[in-house]
């Protein structure tokens, strides 16, 4: 679980994982249960992927932005091993071959495949994680929901812009989870408003 503060409609944002809709409603459940007398209301945010674009706080030239290509993955019920796999590379990106065979009792080729397999349906990407702190900025979450029809434009957008470090495809009453990256609170609030001006006739 990540949890962090909020401005707007919600106090408080929480982010997991799960690999099911069951697991999904097992630890809402949780949560719902342990933080009952805390709370007035929630709204559950359902993504399937999310796209990292964390290379663009290193990007001075704005065309190289325009080679990009946006995830589109196939969606699929994934193996034991399969999960096993993406859990281990989730939790430690850079591990080693060497490493995660230990960890998981398969050989370099059958890892190999795997890894390909993941890769080829667009599951997994590697990019720059960068540690924003150092570079003197902060994330902060905008959620936006888009005219029917308007995706392919409004995800160009996304793509030039430089402190738009990764998006969360929604379900439900959001379409998009932004993450941008600001020096302070006021600055995110200002460029809140600018993408919102940018493409004031696509966010509903």
């Amino acid at each position: 679980l990540k949890f962090k503060e909020t401005l707007g409609l919600y106090d408080l944002s929480i982010l997991f994982s799960v690999y099911s809709p069951e697991d999904m409603e097992k630890t809402i459940s949780q949560l719902s249960n342990i933080l009952h007398n805390k709370i007035i209301s929630f709204d559950v945010l359902s993504h399937y992927f999310e796209d990292t674009l964390g290379y663009k706080s290193f990007c001075h030239d704005s065309v190289y932005l325009q080679k990009h290509q946006l995830l589109n993955p196939k969606l699929s019920v994934l193996s034991y091993e399969e999960k096993m796999v993406l859990d281990k590379i989730k939790r430690n990106p850079p591990i080693s071959y060497v490493d995660l065979a230990k960890e998981t009792g398969m050989n370099y080729l059958k890892l190999k495949e795997i890894q390909t397999r993941l890769l080829q349906n667009e599951l997994v990407r590697f990019s720059i994680d960068p540690d924003y702190e150092k570079l003197g900025l902060h994330f902060h979450n905008l959620f936006v929901k888009i005219k029917l029809g308007k995706r392919e434009v409004f995800q160009a957008y996304l793509k030039k812009h430089p402190r738009i470090h990764w998006v969360k495809y929604s379900k439900g009453r959001w379409d998009y989870v932004l993450s941008v990256t600001a020096r302070t609170i006021n600055e995110f609030i200002d460029i809140s408003k600018q993408i919102r001006t940018d493409n004031n006739n696509l966010i509903l």
